[in-house]
């Protein structure tokens, strides 16, 4: 595909954005930032409170693990066609669509669990807000990448990296206030208004300009003429519109496979993954709501500990990119296995609730500060080598891939804390990022890094 057709503007390019990215305070900048802000607060909110309610009515850390991890799945399996739906589709459409249908499920639950199981409809509303988040997340990236310039994709990157955080700072706080005053039903009607508004500064203010696809070139770029023949039979059957989808993925494959340093960024993010996000996840409801027996609102101050963390690290990305550039992703990974060491001290002494508490807050904020630096290092890094029409689609096998170590590390964690005490597995925690780490660094050593 040449560089006339990566980069033809086509009649969404408004708001004063042309194709080739813009400043990054324009005024389509600004409004897809805002539809985001409400968009993933309802998210987190869902996601924060139906799993800790499971929790809550159970007492099961092996159960609350399950459930989240098998509602990750859809996830994991619809992210890469949300990297192709990102880059063929209307971004503004496709956004829109999500919102809505993610209103449906909060108003769904509300209905269902009247009269259902609350596992069974809990495990089935996580399932459909992951699926939607598969879809939303890699628009969002090929987003970033067309409304901002080369010189200012890391720090886009970081700037959108700051508003999830803040959501995950406001939506488990939001969220478990409620939940613990309230109850369940007054939160899903916040979500489903948080929805709505998205839905509408979408269809209202984000402009986005977008690429023209040639589908014949790109299939016949992935290898074949029998794909190049599905493709063009399929603009008007669902055969030519799987031969597009795998035709996409190849080439984004393809491009991935002969950039080793791409694939290791990959593999170390869904070791991370495994190893610590997931850690975290779990563990920190299972700490504080069983272990301490400390109330959902505590929970929700410890979720917005980590999303703090995020947003400070975010900022201090946005703030200074240079100083967190790609080769130092291993010294923040030892940083971030390092900020466990005084939980693990609190748990050990057996101190009081409150004191261990008090000091988990800075620990998890600084864990997850630590990660945003990793997380902005990787997608910028991966972002700024992509070619532009592939963009979405190396991104949205970014996320497949790492968010594939989710669902494991979760079952993983959700035994782990039920057979063990909390100290023992956040040593295990601490000693697999101090092995990841040491990993790194001799992978490091052997590649030729960016600048």
């Amino acid at each position: 595909m040449d560089a006339e057709r990566q980069t033809a503007p086509t009649g969404e390019n408004e708001a004063g954005t042309d194709s080739s990215g813009g400043s990054l305070l324009s005024s389509a900048f600004i409004a897809l930032l805002a539809a985001q802000l409400f968009s993933l607060g309802g998210a987190t909110i869902v996601r924060f409170v139906m799993p800790l309610r499971l929790l809550n009515l159970t007492g099961s850390a092996a159960l609350y693990g399950a459930v989240a991890a098998a509602a990750f799945v859809p996830y994991v399996l619809i992210a890469p066609v949300g990297g192709v739906l990102a880059d063929r589709m209307r971004k503004q459409r496709l956004m829109a669509s999500l919102d809505f249908c993610l209103a449906i499920v909060c108003l769904g639950y509300l209905v269902l669990t009247a009269t259902f199981d609350a596992t069974i409809v809990s495990f089935a509303a996580l399932m459909l807000v992951y699926a939607g988040l598969a879809l939303y997340q890699p628009a969002i990236q090929v987003c970033v990448a067309s409304l901002a310039d080369a010189e200012h994709v890391t720090q886009a990157v970081a700037v959108v990296t700051q508003v999830s955080m803040l959501t995950s700072i406001l939506g488990p706080v939001l969220g478990g206030a409620v939940l613990g005053f309230f109850g369940i039903g007054p939160i899903m009607e916040i979500s489903i208004a948080a929805f709505a508004i998205s839905c509408a500064l979408i269809v209202i203010f984000v402009r986005v300009p977008c690429q023209r696809h040639d589908e014949q070139t790109s299939v016949s770029a992935a290898g074949t003429a029998g794909e190049a023949d599905a493709v063009s039979s399929g603009a008007r059957g669902s055969r030519g519109l799987l031969a597009i989808f795998t035709a996409d993925i190849r080439d984004a494959a393809r491009f991935l496979r002969h950039r080793p340093v791409m694939w290791h960024a990959i593999v170390f993010g869904c070791l991370l993954n495994l190893v610590l996000a997931a850690g975290i996840t779990i563990g920190s409801p299972h700490v504080v709501t069983e272990y301490l027996g400390l109330s959902n609102q505590f929970m929700g101050i410890a979720e917005a500990a980590l999303g703090f963390g995020g947003l400070v690290g975010g900022a201090l990305v946005a703030a200074r990119p240079r100083l967190f550039r790609f080769a130092r992703v291993p010294t923040f990974v030892l940083a971030s296995g390092c900020s466990m060491i005084p939980f693990a001290v609190a748990l050990a002494a057996r101190l009081s609730p409150m004191v261990t508490f008090i000091i988990l807050m800075p620990c998890l904020a600084l864990i997850f500060g630590f990660c945003s630096c990793i997380s902005i290092a990787l997608m910028g890094y991966l972002q700024q080598s992509a070619p532009t029409d592939l963009v979405g689609k190396v991104m949205s096998l970014m996320f497949a891939a790492v968010n594939c170590a989710t669902p494991l590390g979760q079952l993983i964690y959700g035994v782990a804390f039920d057979a063990f005490q909390p100290v023992t597995v956040i040593l295990a925690m601490l000693g697999c990022t101090l092995v990841l780490y040491l990993v790194m660094c001799s992978s490091f050593r052997t590649a030729h890094l960016p600048a």
